[in-house]
Formats: C-alpha cells, sequence, structure tokens
C-alpha cells in the first residue's frame, strides 16, 4: 500500500501522509503551497514564461513537463462529458 501510495507523486488530489505528523490534507496544502512559491519564484526570474508556454499551448508544443501536464489536464477537460 505504500508503494502504491507512492506511484500518485504527481496527482495532489490523491496524496496520502504515512507520517504521524501531516495528515493527508496537511500534506496535500504544503505541497500546492510549495508549487506556487516555486513558479512564482520562477516566473519573478523570466517573467516572459507564462507567456511563452501560453503560446506553445497553443501550438501544441512543449518545452517542459509544466506545459505537457497542462496541456493534458485541458485535454482531459474538454474530452470529460458534460452533465
Amino acid at each position: 500500500e505504500y508503494y502504491d501510495g507512492l506511484r500518485s507523486y504527481a496527482d495532489v488530489s490523491r496524496t496520502i501522509s504515512w507520517s504521524p505528523v501531516f495528515s493527508d490534507e496537511r500534506l496535500r496544502t504544503l505541497r500546492q503551497v510549495g508549487t506556487v512559491l516555486f513558479y512564482v519564484t520562477a516566473w519573478a526570474r523570466r517573467p516572459w514564461r507564462p507567456f511563452k508556454m501560453v503560446l506553445n499551448l497553443i501550438r501544441g508544443t512543449h518545452e517542459s513537463r509544466s506545459e505537457m501536464a497542462l496541456a493534458n489536464i485541458l485535454r482531459r477537460n474538454r474530452l470529460k462529458p458534460k452533465e
């Protein structure tokens, strides 16, 4: 079960904490805050990067894992059936 939980490291919604100190929700929140801090710092150093990311998404090209992940999320949401 522990190793199976590690396979979902990229899916924040399935975050599982094995620590007695942090709950699943607390770990999920810390991961999200860390991701936001990473991108704020990266984009502050390279302010053109978000614009290039949008342009690459429009073109259908990917220069980074984050662009590929964002394209996959957008594609899944487009393919999701309407309720």
